[in-house]
């Protein structure tokens, strides 16, 4: 496995390990069930041939009872394996949202939210399954060697290694045909990509195909689509699984009557009984489902290899953990020929400034000259620029980014709230502050009154400006060194204007802001022109 990928592979083990440990205990119970229900089978037909029925009822109490435990415990087995799995589904899925939530800014930018989705609903769970397919059966093969040489002892190895052949024998169907249906898999991908397609030209563009009367246009496009994929590859694919089925079957039956047959030549020498015949028929569906198992994951490795080229992703885009920790307060900020491009085109051009601490700095400039992204840059969201950015003579690149935001407070132009009460969103400025302290800063904007109002997904229940007072509250309850504002006196009527404007002007906090409202203008010791 590629060194790259170590960290997908060593967490999924950690996610996995008893998922997959509840999976072999499943399958070796069972194993252990048809086998010993097997082999008691077998000394009963033993027993019944030779009239020894004593031992005929003893061992077949014994069968009863073990078939009666096996009924109960392996459907409880079964039940407790799917819940472990779930459980560990959901960790998984949690782990990787939460790396997501540390991605580079700049990076997560440029990822289409439909690929995000894909990874962590398909790609991820494919891969969990494949990966720990091929755990636990690597985890299994010495418990079925065990298994093997105590089927050597009781049926001897002729007989034990002709029944072996003939489940292997029995693979071969669907080996053949998986290699015939991998001709049909990419005629199906293009049939389910033109599919997917049409559905989203319907929904993103369903105002134009109302308008222009497109709906029977767009509806005709996919039947015959759809028409021509049942005439071609569909319908050969589905009469190759038919025979696929017919053919193993009718295997599987030549394998068992091969097996009798052998058997009975034995049985007629006086080298096994006809126990030993009974026990090879069971012991034949274990080979068959464990060989078939074992072949499985042989092909589930390059699946693994595959999903995990994929999935680092995942950990290559996480931001930078360490760095030189900023224990002193921030008595500079400087940029030293700073430029950025964005999609080639230059946004900022060789920029040079200083701030000292406690200075409040207006950013001035015409749509697109960069405002935003020197705040972005600011707050080590934007790492792509040429030049040097740096905060007490230290890059900032070198800097732990999440001591670096400890001193941040951001305000922005169109502030997010969660699901949950205003005080909830306002607390998140700082998470261990006392209530008194978060009800402080809900009086400073005026919002006490609608603390326990409940907001749902998307916060339809607030206005613009609540949102923005919100804003303005969380980023007051930090009380961090610098305040970083974008625009976010928009959406304010003018008495969250003037709480927020008496703020910005008291603080003896360092300010850089964006702001277009010229009363904000006075707030400025001076103005950084872009």
């Amino acid at each position: 496995m590629h060194m790259k990928n170590k960290n997908i592979y060593r967490d999924t083990v950690r996610w996995m390990l008893l998922p997959v440990l509840s999976n072999v205990i499943y399958e070796v119970l069972k194993l252990s069930m048809v086998f010993i229900v097997a082999y008691f089978l077998g000394r009963v037909t033993d027993a019944a041939i030779a009239g020894k029925y004593d031992v005929f009822l003893d061992k077949g109490n014994v069968l009863l009872l073990i078939i009666a435990i096996g009924a109960v415990c392996v459907p409880l087995a079964a039940i407790a394996m799917d819940f472990i799995w779930i459980k560990a589904g959901s960790v998984s899925d949690i782990e990787m949202c939460s790396k997501i939530s540390f991605w580079k800014y700049d990076k997560l930018r440029k990822m289409d939210e439909g690929e995000i989705e894909y990874k962590l609903s398909e790609e991820l769970c494919e891969f969990r399954i494949c990966f720990a397919n091929v755990l636990s059966t690597l985890i299994l093969v010495p418990i079925f060697g065990i298994f093997l040489a105590y089927c050597v002892k009781q049926m001897g190895v002729i007989y034990l290694l002709f029944g072996i052949c003939c489940s292997l024998f029995t693979l071969l169907i669907p080996i053949i045909f998986r290699k015939i249906n991998l001709k049909y898999e990419k005629e199906n991908w293009n049939y389910l990509s033109g599919q997917n397609q049409i559905f989203t030209q319907i929904s993103q563009f369903a105002k134009t195909i109302k308008c222009f009367g497109l709906k029977n246009g767009i509806v005709k496009k996919w039947k015959l689509q759809f028409e021509k994929y049942l005439n071609s590859s569909r319908k050969k694919a589905i009469k190759i699984e038919n025979l696929a089925g017919e053919a193993n079957g009718f295997v599987k039956a030549v394998s068992q009557i091969t097996v009798l047959i052998l058997g009975c030549i034995l049985m007629e020498k006086k080298m096994i009984t006809t126990g030993c015949i009974v026990i090879m028929l069971q012991y034949l569906s274990i080979f068959d489902t464990f060989f078939d198992r074992c072949i499985q994951s042989i092909t589930n490795i390059s699946k693994v290899r595959e999903k995990a080229n994929r999935l680092h992703i995942f950990y290559d885009n996480l931001e930078r953990e360490n760095g030189v920790n900023l224990w002193d307060r921030v008595q500079t900020i400087c940029c030293k020929n700073l430029s950025y491009s964005y999609d080639g085109n230059s946004v900022i051009d060789n920029l040079s400034f200083s701030i000292k601490k406690g200075e409040k700095i207006q950013i001035k400039g015409q749509n697109g000259s960069g405002k935003s992204t020197l705040l972005k840059i600011l707050c080590g969201l934007e790492t792509e620029y040429e030049g040097d950015v740096l905060i007490n003579n230290i890059e900032i690149r070198r800097i732990n980014l999440s001591m670096w935001r400890k001193k941040l407070a951001v305000i922005f132009q169109n502030a997010y709230i969660f699901s949950g009460t205003v005080a909830e969103n306002v607390a998140m400025g700082k998470l261990n502050a006392a209530e008194e302290q978060v009800q402080k800063q809900m009086r400073f904007v005026k919002i006490d009154d609608m603390a326990q109002k409940a907001i749902s997904y998307g916060a339809n229940e607030l206005s613009g400006g609540e949102k923005q007072r919100i804003a303005v509250a969380r980023a007051a309850l930090k009380d961090s060194e610098i305040i970083l504002m974008d625009e976010g006196d928009n959406h304010l009527d003018a008495e969250g204007k003037k709480i927020l404007f008496n703020y910005l002007k008291q603080t003896d906090q360092t300010v850089i802001f964006i702001s277009h409202d010229l009363e904000f203008g006075k707030v400025a010791d001076r103005v950084l022109n872009l």
